[in-house]
């Protein structure tokens, strides 16, 4: 009897710890802050330096602060990283570069400045892409990768993907890590797309092969910040609509939530939007045009963003993502019209995580599956409002009849309900259905990109009101076939036994 209750509890207290492993065999907590920042070809003023200290570190010390750069032109000393680090180590709590990864851009030839420094070869000056890792006395990053992932069939390039992978220790906690910062092409979907797909290729299997693949990819802390460069659709009821949730990142569970607006704002920073259903009313649909003409496009959109994927317990208070909110005191208007803060059309964006360990094994690839799970509010917006066409199209705009109108609203809000079902199902899954779930949704999601990306290889669908490429469920967003995918999946995972 003493036996079999001895072995009951080395069982019991052995299950604890195997769902600790991930973060060295004891439950903790590991508190990040994530800044991105692009500063169209200047230096940051110590102003704007403190004001980030201040905000950062306004309730507590967080162990690591992650700081992504774009379109910055400083000598090394006055790089916003190392001003950031030394106004830090000013104060009580001490900091350590743990790494830092840039490469030289030419994005600055297009400032005088920029090109003096470019023909005299100033390396120091030139405009740089950067991403750092600061980790507080007594947190460090051990194993470290660092790669550089330039667009399809490039060495070189102003867009890339900054990648910094290791494993954080803070005490007996070990959390895996895989930062990203970003400078997307601000061109086409197309051109962000396949880029995307170049990182996303090499960071994620489309499907995993076991649970013990799925458990271990579920397992780290994935993270991706910068210029993404998605402004919004200008649609053809002159409304604009947020294509985040449309984005490859998507499919792989990454959290494409916007940052919030602060209550006062620069009109024309292209960090967060700039237009809203009241702005619209009052303005002319040209002035809320891009200014350089690019198809479907309105001037602005949440272009500055901060996202993430794990299976670990991840807090981000939403009211603490967003622009810096000091950042309207720096405001300035250009000789262009356009309004800067501190010589940049955008603005710092900041973001908060508490990252902690789950219950157990099965929690981490339960949040991860669940984080997989599509969200079908826009695409009902959209069906609901039955205006698909984009403002500057020629053709007709696509329309349905109201009863086609009910019977496809009738059939998205079914299966928004189906994945509510299925994600309270995965509560009390196991390990073959988490790993079957996994799969199903995830095939569904890479489809749904793949034909996003067709849509925009496709010379007949340069109209997205056409179809193009098949039959879509909901014109320039779901194709049937997409629709049908998630049908069955859903409803084959929710009668899974």
């Amino acid at each position: 009897m003493r036996k079999n209750y001895c072995r009951a509890l080395c069982l019991f207290i052995f299950s604890i710890l195997a769902g600790r492993s991930a973060l060295g065999g004891q439950e903790c907590s590991v508190n990040v802050v994530a800044l991105t920042w692009n500063m169209g070809n200047s230096t940051a003023e110590g102003d704007v330096v403190n004001d980030m200290v201040q905000e950062i570190t306004a309730k507590d010390f967080p162990d690591v602060i992650l700081v992504g750069t774009q379109e910055e032109m400083a000598t090394k000393e006055r790089q916003l990283n190392q001003q950031l680090l030394d106004t830090l180590n000013k104060g009580p709590v001490k900091y350590i570069l743990q790494q830092n990864e840039s490469h030289l851009t030419l994005a600055g030839g297009n400032s005088k400045k920029g090109l003096k420094m470019i023909f005299q070869n100033r390396r120091e000056l030139q405009n740089r892409t950067s991403l750092t890792i600061l980790a507080k006395t007594g947190v460090a990053l051990e194993n470290i990768q660092v790669r550089i992932d330039y667009p399809p069939g490039k060495k070189k390039s102003n867009n890339s993907f900054i990648v910094i992978e290791g494993k954080l220790k803070k005490g007996a906690c070990h959390l895996p890590m895989a930062i990203a910062s970003v400078h997307l092409s601000s061109k086409t979907d197309q051109k962000r797309r396949l880029h995307a797909n170049v990182f996303l290729g090499k960071n994620f299997s489309p499907l995993e092969n076991s649970y013990e693949d799925l458990l271990k990819a579920s397992q780290r802390f994935n993270l991706i910040m910068g210029d993404f460069n998605e402004r919004d659709y200008l649609m053809k009821d002159v409304s604009v609509s947020d294509r985040g949730f449309l984005t490859n990142f998507m499919a792989h569970g990454y959290d494409f939530s916007q940052p919030q607006e602060r209550p006062s704002f620069v009109y024309g920073t292209y960090g967060f939007t700039q237009v809203n259903d009241k702005l619209l009313k009052k303005q002319k649909v040209e002035t809320i045009r891009d200014p350089r003409g690019r198809p479907h496009n309105a001037k602005g959109g949440y272009l500055d963003r901060i996202t993430f994927t794990s299976g670990f317990s991840v807090l981000s208070d939403a009211g603490t993502y967003g622009p810096l909110t000091k950042y309207h005191l720096y405001e300035y208007k250009g000789k262009n019209g356009k309004h800067y803060y501190s010589t940049s059309d955008h603005v710092p964006v900041v973001r908060f995580f508490t990252i902690t360990s789950p219950e157990n094994e099965l929690s981490f690839v339960r949040n991860y599956v669940k984080r997989l799970l599509p969200n079908f509010g826009p695409d009902i917006a959209q069906l609901d409002k039955n205006a698909f066409g984009f403002h500057d199209d020629e053709n007709p705009t696509v329309q349905f009849s109201s009863a086609e109108r009910e019977e496809k609203l009738k059939a998205m809000r079914g299966l928004a309900e189906n994945i509510k079902v299925l994600s309270s199902k995965l509560e009390g899954s196991d390990k073959p259905f988490l790993l079957s779930a996994h799969n199903r949704i995830k095939e569904c999601n890479l489809a749904r990109n793949a034909s996003l990306l067709d849509q925009n290889n496709s010379k007949a669908q340069k109209k997205p009101g056409n179809a193009g490429v098949g039959e879509w469920f909901i014109p320039a967003s779901l194709t049937m076939a997409n629709y049908t995918c998630y049908s069955h999946a859903v409803n084959d995972l929710i009668h899974f036994k």
